[in-house]
């Protein structure tokens, strides 16, 4: 429930344009930190979100769910500011996170942190597959990316130069994008 509201009140922060990135982690220490095993993560996963979302979308859940405490009349509070939160689901290489968020309409986001292009344009062709399967209109399905990387400046000037640079370059991904004009 905490995390609900933390979220929920984080939202109020930037004006209702709050998106969260979710999943079940990708590794053994995740699932050592919140005793999850291998066996019952994918069903985890499933309740937590299902439930994550009618806390949103609702003003009282009961609910009985099998991995946490019993629910009677939960409340949210702060309400999120947006009805509803956008959430992705982000996924590397699990098709159960995947058709999770196929079935909900929900964004997906695919961090392709090491292995090749392939098992990641694999899963994106999965999502938009199961995303018809459950009824939605093929043109509204979205699809992220990023992998990892880090930049560092000494300044904020040079970041912001730096910045305004990539922003302009022809392949830059992020051409339409102006930065925000340096400040002193």
């Amino acid at each position: 429930m905490r995390a609900y509201e933390d979220y929920a009140t984080l939202d109020h922060l930037p004006d209702g344009r709050l998106d969260l990135i979710i999943g079940k982690g990708n590794g053994t220490a995740q699932r050592e930190l919140f005793h999850v095993t291998p066996e019952d993560q994918w069903d985890r996963n499933a309740e937590s979100y299902e439930l994550f979302r009618r806390l949103w979308r609702q003003d009282k859940v009961t609910a009985s769910p099998r991995f946490r405490p019993e629910l009677t009349a939960a409340e949210v509070w702060p309400r999120p500011l947006q009805q509803p939160i956008r959430v992705w689901h982000g996924s590397a290489t699990s098709r159960e996170s995947v058709d999770l968020a196929a079935r909900y309409g929900d964004p997906l986001f695919s961090a392709n942190v090491t292995n090749t292009i392939e098992p990641y344009a694999e899963l994106i062709r999965y999502y938009r597959q199961q995303w018809e399967h459950y009824g939605h209109d093929p043109a509204a399905a979205v699809v992220g990316a990023g992998t990892a990387g880090y930049y560092a400046a000494s300044t904020s000037q040079e970041a912001m130069a730096s910045s305004a640079h990539r922003s302009a370059s022809p392949t830059s991904s992020n051409s339409s994008r102006k930065p925000p004009a340096p400040t002193s």
